[in-house]
């Protein structure tokens, strides 16, 4: 028989599973499966035995974080809300009487613990300062970052993230975000003709439609934008020229749409019946997927980077629910293209492929999940809404078998397939997951509704995602003395051509051009070689 705890309150603190003489702080006294046969039961009783070990934040590369959300004068407001902060990393949840859980399991009160916790009182930039500015640093350091915000339908995530006019005040984490990125880089803005091409290349261009900037035109681009009241420049490596791109995608009904199609009809019902699916393609470098044929638009400043947010939200599938007066209907991706180009002792651009690097800052606003019985859905409303809910639920148990199989890797036992494909969703960010960057997660509620066991569930997600530890790829250092004498070398070459052009006015001007294009190639090829 194994013991239970006297006191009905139960903790699901996540935690990082590693081995431990530590104590734990609550007696589980569950059985260690044997190496050569463990259960799922077993694998669970392991789980919780190790829940209480070691637990440490800062170790954790997807963190969780807690928004609380106020409360408005238009929502129902509750004697005692059943959330409750006990402290900066720690809340419980006590289920009211209309509640499942409240009948299930007498009363019992539930503590989930949180990389951090934010109350109803946190402000915009607070939020910013300790959530995503870390995850900016390291996307102009060259990382890949991901932020997830997730919750109920009205639990705050759509504010969370983008905010809500003015916007100085009330701006959300990714303007906030775009406008740290250009504060940062503002005498370090690269005119190089690369662009970011599939899941994480890069390739010259020649066109200057090639930068999709004719999509500023159908924006209102304000150039007295004020995201913020403050400026948040941070330090950047001014080794480096960047050139900023974005992209804004949406998932519906597991369907992938691009936001900044401005092709489409003028008449938005009949756009949204007409406007082309975007498929999934691989990159057999990676072995990621990416949206193939998105629109990637070249910003230079804040403003634009302001217009084409806006104008991606305008085109988001937003409708009227019970829950909310402007519901999310699907999964919005602003995804934020960084590229690099070096530059050496003399200020000379490399202005290479082979040289350039790319990151990303993908920042993703979750549609709400939601029972169809609180929201009096029906017909293409319930069709969404069984889909959002499939979706998060493929999430939730892509994180689920990431944490079963690092207990089985710890045992020398094979992993379980993660299920990564059963969802668009999933399928997108599967290289974030697996360690190819660092992933956040905010998760939103609000305590003042009747939607105790959908936020119970919201907050199980939360923990399991916690508990994910995955490998860090750390990005090849680039050998800035080499770049340099390799740049000089093409830079003599240049000049030792353009004098033999001026020179020789007896060869023929083709054969000339092509002798020249060929020795460019040729230096260019033994750079890349050394």
């Amino acid at each position: 028989m194994h013991s239970t705890s006297s006191t009905p309150t139960r903790s699901t603190t996540p935690t990082r599973f590693t081995r431990s003489t530590a104590t734990c702080t609550v007696t589980a006294n569950a059985n260690i499966p044997s190496r050569n046969s463990p259960s799922r039961r077993q694998l669970k009783e392991v789980t919780e035995a190790n829940r209480y070990i070691n637990y440490d934040p800062e170790k954790e590369p997807i963190k969780a974080y807690l928004r609380i959300k106020p409360n408005a004068d238009s929502q129902t407001m509750v004697e005692d809300p059943y959330i409750q902060v006990v402290d900066q990393v720690e809340v419980s949840m006590t289920p009211p009487e209309n509640s499942n859980a409240y009948r299930t399991r007498h009363k019992a009160t539930e503590k989930y613990r949180f990389t951090r916790v934010f109350n109803q009182d946190t402000d915009q930039q607070t939020f910013f300062n300790q959530t995503t500015l870390d995850l900016v640093k390291d996307t102009l350091r060259g990382e890949n970052a991901l932020i997830f915000a997730y919750g109920v339908t009205n639990s705050g995530k759509t504010y969370t993230v983008m905010g809500k006019p003015p916007q100085s005040e009330h701006a959300g984490l990714l303007p906030r975000a775009m406008n740290t990125i250009f504060s940062s880089i503002k005498d370090n803005m690269s005119e190089t003709k690369i662009k970011p091409v599939m899941h994480s290349l890069v390739q010259t261009y020649e066109q200057p439609t090639d930068e999709n900037r004719h999509i500023l035109q159908a924006c209102n681009v304000q150039d007295d934008v004020l995201l913020t009241g403050e400026d948040c420049k941070v330090d950047i490596d001014t080794n480096y020229e960047y050139g900023i791109w974005v992209s804004f995608n949406e998932i519906y009904n597991e369907q992938v749409f691009d936001l900044l199609d401005t092709t489409k009809s003028t008449n938005a019902t009949i756009a949204r019946q007409k406007r082309p699916q975007l498929q999934l393609k691989y990159e057999q470098k990676t072995g990621n997927k990416y949206v193939a044929d998105t629109t990637m638009v070249k910003v230079k400043s804040i403003a634009e980077a302001d217009a084409v947010m806006r104008l991606g939200l305008q085109n988001r599938q937003v409708f009227s629910t019970l829950m909310n007066q402007a519901s999310s209907r699907s999964h919005s991706i602003f995804t934020v293209y960084i590229v690099r180009c070096p530059v050496d002792k003399n200020n000379f651009v490399i202005e290479d492929p082979n040289y350039a690097s790319l990151s990303k800052l993908s920042v993703v606003d979750l549609a709400g999940s939601e029972r169809y019985r609180n929201t009096n859905s029906t017909g293409q409303r319930l069709k969404e809404a069984g889909n959002i809910n499939k979706s998060l639920m493929v999430l939730g148990q892509c994180m689920e078998v990431l944490r079963l199989n690092q207990i089985k890797q710890d045992m020398g036992k094979n992993p379980t397939m993660v299920p990564f494909r059963h969802s668009k969703l999933t399928e997108l960010f599967k290289g974030t997951f697996e360690g190819e960057g660092k992933a956040v997660i905010i998760v939103n509620v609000n305590p003042y509704d009747t939607g105790f066991d959908e936020n119970n569930h919201v907050m199980r997600f939360a923990a399991v995602a916690k508990d994910v530890t995955t490998l860090r790829q750390t990005q090849p250092k680039l050998d800035l003395q080499n770049v340099q004498i390799n740049a000089k070398r093409l830079r003599t070459g240049l000049q030792q051509l353009e004098a033999e052009l001026s020179d020789d006015d007896d060869v023929e001007d083709d054969l000339l051009v092509d002798g020249l294009i060929a020795q460019l190639d040729e230096l260019r090829e033994k750079a890349s070689e050394s």
